[in-house]
């Protein structure tokens, strides 16, 4: 969309794919303000917030999950207000645009109002005092106006992002051989969970309601981490190609001590995450015009002790599988160095590799 504002597209027909419904819906909020000509209503934004100040709202209302009633966490008059605003948003009767700009400016303020900080894998709590909920929402709500001015409309441009997972074996939106390019970051096999990063706002802005659905977000996610035990199968065992798949992913598995208590469910996440991810170029190579371009941007990463570090090379390996989907590679190239705590291995990086659907 950038490359459309400053010329170098004439037109862009555009589609995302986002499993995480917050996600999906931070994103399609982005993009929707980036193709409008309408400025944020910071006045109407602003109004919110004395409204929630006249609502009245019960423990009834407050999400179920347990780490907001952890007062360690969410002081209650905090957790109150939060729900306060959720509610207003409601009930203002808010055009479209602006009830997404103003429920993306609570999202922006549950973990200002909160003890934890997103760290890498996990939620912390961090012994700080909280910033005031309605503070920090007329700050988000400045932040927003400010974006969507600077940014400017661009035109040209039709860019839809819908929830659904890459890791499926065609993409609907998409008809076989009319994309020109397919680029993506998919989550690395580095344990991170984000249905749980992200939890707190899911929650809050009720995309999730109990913990069945929360459950199932997470059993939609690539097999990039082992926190849950996934249902399904490992499709390319039955395939034509595991052969070839158990040669690229044999060195890696072997590395994997014996010994190790994370031997079973390491060796389950690197099957799982390379079966989604064939999956996902397969759908890319259906999608792409011949000639047309699919980029990645993946790191690697280690698991394992300082002792007997196991090294999933995620650039190569993705590339070996992206090649059994038909791609050519292009190059791998080196993005950035990442940090090392148990290994010095010079291939703990993040790189952008570059494939191409042959003529």
């Amino acid at each position: 969309m950038e490359l459309l504002r400053d010329g170098h597209l004439s037109s862009l027909r555009g589609y995302g794919l986002e499993v995480n419904p917050f996600l999906q819906f931070v994103s399609s909020v982005k993009v929707r303000s980036a193709l409008s000509d309408t400025e944020a209503d910071v006045n109407t934004l602003l109004s919110l917030v004395k409204v929630a100040g006249g609502l009245a709202v019960s423990t009834s209302d407050f999400p179920s999950l347990s780490t907001f009633r952890n007062e360690r966490y969410f002081p209650p008059t905090h957790l109150e207000q939060l729900v306060k605003l959720r509610r207003a948003i409601d009930v203002m009767g808010l055009d479209e645009t602006n009830r997404d700009w103003a429920r993306l400016a609570l999202a922006m303020t549950v973990e200002p109002a909160s003890r934890l900080r997103r760290d890498g894998r996990a939620l912390r709590y961090e012994a700080r005092e909280p910033l005031a909920p309605m503070q920090v929402f007329e700050r988000a709500v400045g932040r927003i106006s400010h974006d969507v001015s600077t940014f400017g409309a661009v035109t040209g441009g039709d860019v839809e992002i819908v929830q659904g997972s890459a890791a499926t074996p065609e993409w609907q939106l998409v008809g076989p051989s009319s994309a020109d390019l397919v680029v993506f970051s998919p989550p690395y096999p580095n344990n991170i969970d984000y249905t749980e990063v992200y939890k707190t706002e899911l929650w809050a802005l009720s995309f999730v309601t109990d913990a069945d659905e929360f459950r199932e977000q997470r059993q939609a996610t690539l097999r990039s981490h082992p926190s849950v035990k996934f249902r399904r199968e490992v499709a390319y065992l039955e395939g034509d190609r595991a052969a070839e798949v158990a040669s690229v992913l044999g060195p890696v598995v072997k590395a994997i001590p014996a010994t190790s208590r994370y031997a079973k469910p390491l060796e389950r996440m690197i099957c799982g995450y390379a079966d989604d991810m064939l999956t996902t170029f397969d759908a890319a190579f259906k999608s792409l015009r011949k000639g047309g371009y699919c980029v990645y941007v993946v790191g690697n990463s280690v698991h394992g002790t300082a002792e007997d570090p196991v090294m999933i090379a995620s650039d190569v390996m993705l590339g070996r599988l992206a090649e059994l989907a038909g791609f050519e590679v292009e190059v791998v190239l080196v993005a950035r160095d990442l940090p090392r705590r148990r290994t010095a291995s010079r291939f703990v990086r993040e790189s952008v590799v570059v494939l191409r659907k042959p003529f």
